[in-house]
């Protein structure tokens, strides 16, 4: 007996001065992941631009479900139409060199100011039959909205956007 108090004695005595590892001892926690990287500053354009993408993104991928959440659809659909109504705003001048934002926004969208508003105003009014088909938890109505929806960003997008590398 007295010798396995011993052995014990001498166990607990080199776990506790760190010479034998303690199982009782909890690991040690995981490296903190790096910080991701900031996205590239934006201008205010920008900003509604991916307010835009984003509401359309939520959108499109319930109603590829069998189940839309018409509720987060009628959610997205406010604030599509709401940031499309803020695009004349948020494009009223060219983005500063100085500022470091790099824009996809070709010379036209102020050179053509009326032709940029009408654009402008050919998408809020899809985004607002878009809001109007999602109050109305029409699903297969918004499926076939959101191609004429698509339809209004092309068209800007061929005439005042810079041509995005593939």
């Amino acid at each position: 007996m007295t010798r396995h108090l011993l052995l014990l004695a001498a166990a607990a005595s080199l776990a506790l001065s760190g010479l034998v590892p303690n199982a009782l001892a909890q690991p040690a926690p995981p490296a903190a992941a790096p910080a991701a990287t900031p996205p590239p500053p934006a201008s205010p354009a920008q900003a509604v631009m991916r307010q835009i993408n984003g509401a359309g993104r939520v959108i499109r991928t319930e109603l590829a479900k069998d189940m839309p959440d018409m509720a987060a659809v009628k959610e997205a659909a406010v604030r599509l139409n709401t940031a499309a109504g803020k695009l004349p705003q948020v494009f009223d001048k060219p983005v500063d060199p100085a500022s470091g934002i790099k824009s996809a926004a070709k010379p036209e969208v102020w050179s053509d100011a009326k032709g940029f508003a009408a654009a402008a105003a050919a998408l809020q009014a899809q985004t607002a039959k878009v809001l109007q088909l999602a109050d109305g938890g029409d699903a297969a109505g918004l499926k076939a909205q959101m191609g004429a929806l698509n339809g209004a960003c092309g068209t800007c997008h061929q005439t005042y956007r810079v041509a995005q590398q593939k």
